[in-house]
């Protein structure tokens, strides 16, 4: 499959995306033991996430530098980002309503229910922003 074209939107999304990622993993990994207390989540699940998102922050952060969003491996490497992103959000809430949740404090549970929100809002937004890409792809003239 080509790459997509390049869709400045989805390029800012992806480092968008990418940023946070990168900006959450370094609050789990350099203030794990603070947020643990405070909002009453497992350092290990912190600690995992943290490692997690320095990896994951970073390819999406390649993506949306590459030339084309993924760089050869085109829409989907993107699908692969939205579908990352969903089983994220529905970790999160899984966490949420299990003992995980039970346990956390007001905040962790928000904490939780925000990084929901959150992912899913970026699977929207690179969903939408893919099928931009699609359709420039498609009013391109053949052999462009």
């Amino acid at each position: 499959m080509p790459p997509a074209p390049s869709s400045s939107f989805l390029r800012q999304v992806l480092l968008a995306d990418g940023a946070m990622g990168l900006a959450i993993a370094a609050a789990h990994l350099l203030g794990g033991a603070l947020l643990a207390r405070w909002l009453a989540l497992p350092p290990a699940l912190l600690l995992g996430t943290g490692v997690f998102l320095i990896g994951w922050g970073g390819w999406l952060v390649w993506l949306g530098r590459a030339p084309g969003p993924g760089s050869g491996a085109g829409a989907g490497a993107v699908s692969t980002v939205i579908g990352g992103n969903a089983l994220w959000a529905l970790a999160a809430i899984a966490l949420l309503l299990g003992a995980v949740g039970a346990q956390a404090s007001g905040w962790g549970r928000a904490y939780l229910v925000l990084n929901a929100v959150i992912v899913v809002v970026f699977a929207e937004l690179e969903w939408w922003g893919l099928r931009r890409s699609r359709s420039a792809r498609a009013l391109q003239p053949a052999g462009a």
